[in-house]
């Protein structure tokens, strides 16, 4: 049996259609107790509507402590919630599955995108990855993970991530991988990451169509292709693609310990002798071509991101200002630089202010070629949805 809570004008306003997030000040009744992640029904008393969400009541007050997820157009039966996880499943999937390339490889469900809080699925060649950061669909980890590989046709794994987790007070469940490589393939071309070198949910899949764009352009382009450098690089996806756009030689940068996966992801897609991995911080890598008055052709800049949170905004800010000057002072006359982002809190207006300000601080001046966003497995419902967050912005600069 459901246990029921109504929810106040504060949280009626929040609504966004028939989903959103409320705070407990937003709802009548004792949150404190319910159990983490159980499921509820809230009432709307004015239109007399019912949904279906879950809580947390371990959650802080100044986060949001209350998902609904689904008006209920009837009585709820015994089986509602595995009928509308198991659906929703497929829904998302079957969104992907309307892209050529995406079914090799892409992001699943993307969480409150896709309706599923805190649920993310990332799919690979020979397996999906699975991240839970809700205690809501925590309650339903294994029956997830068994519709899952039903749907998605694949053996399915949980790589969670403890810092998201540990938001909603959930324990870190430390399942081992059963294999040493997770195969990719994006946009034609293959790679193969180890299981040390994993991010998040494996591989980040969200810039795959800005990558497309960058290519395309790049083959368009009938200026000098002679260097390149792909900066913050992790498995080389940006600058292999400018390698099949036609930069004769790429330089790959990563402060990380890199260079074995790097190579090979070079050597594999028959780019062998065009790319050369550097170990080394990427803002003390600037400084030293800087110096040596280093410069290449084509600039591809994709750092992490810079903020986790919204009172870290202006200091990202900041950070971008001072990254994007340093690679316009190593971009030759009339390069095209690849700017990108992931910060959620950094909006597209503000991240290409900050390169226009790094190029009048530079005295260069500048073209916007073309901009994007993530991919189309990352669904967004309007650009001040939260969960866009992807910015990219190619520029040639004079």
């Amino acid at each position: 049996m459901f246990k029921s809570l109504e929810i106040k004008k504060s949280g009626l306003e929040k609504l966004r259609g028939e989903s959103g997030e409320l705070y407990k000040s937003d709802v009548e009744g004792q949150v404190k107790s319910l159990t983490p992640g159980e499921w509820i029904l809230l009432r709307d008393p004015a239109k007399k509507r019912v949904f279906l969400g879950f809580a947390n009541p371990l959650i802080e007050d100044r986060l949001p402590a209350i998902h609904i997820l689904a008006r209920l157009s009837s009585a709820p039966k015994e089986n509602v919630i595995e009928e509308f996880l198991t659906q929703r499943i497929k829904k998302a999937w079957n969104k992907r599955l309307a892209f050529a390339g995406y079914q090799e490889g892409c992001r699943a469900i993307f969480g409150q995108a896709d309706g599923l809080p805190g649920l993310i699925v990332d799919v690979y060649a020979e397996c999906a990855l699975i991240q839970i950061n809700t205690a809501g669909m925590d309650r339903w980890r294994s029956f997830l993970r068994e519709q899952l590989e039903i749907i998605l046709g694949r053996p399915c794994h949980f790589l969670d991530n403890p810092a998201q987790r540990s938001r909603e007070v959930l324990p870190h469940h430390r399942e081992s991988l059963p294999f040493e490589e997770l195969h990719v393939l994006e946009n034609g071309f293959k790679y193969q990451i180890p299981s040390k070198n994993l991010q998040k949910t494996g591989w980040y899949y969200d810039h795959r169509e800005n990558r497309s764009k960058f290519e395309r352009a790049l083959l368009r382009w009938q200026g000098a292709k002679e260097s390149g450098v792909d900066l913050f690089c992790y498995g080389g996806a940006w600058g292999l693609h400018g390698l099949r756009g036609g930069i004769k030689q790429m330089d790959f940068v990563d402060q990380a310990a890199l260079q074995t996966m790097v190579d090979s992801h070079i050597s594999h897609n028959k780019f062998e002798g065009r790319g050369n991995f550097y170990r080394c911080d990427v803002f003390d890598w600037l400084d030293e071509k800087i110096i040596a008055k280093k410069t290449y052709d084509v600039v591809i800049s994709d750092p992490p991101a810079f903020a986790k949170t919204p009172k870290d905004r202006s200091s990202a800010l900041d950070g971008y200002r001072k990254l994007h000057r340093k690679v316009i002072k190593i971009s030759s006359p009339g390069a095209l630089i690849a700017f990108a982002s992931c910060t959620h809190y950094v909006e597209q207006d503000a991240f290409v202010e900050t390169i226009i300000h790094a190029a009048h601080q530079e005295n260069r001046t500048m073209q916007i070629l073309e901009m994007g966003m993530q991919g189309w497995d990352h669904p967004v419902a309007s650009l001040e949805d939260r969960s866009n967050y992807i910015k990219y912005t190619l520029v040639r600069v004079e």
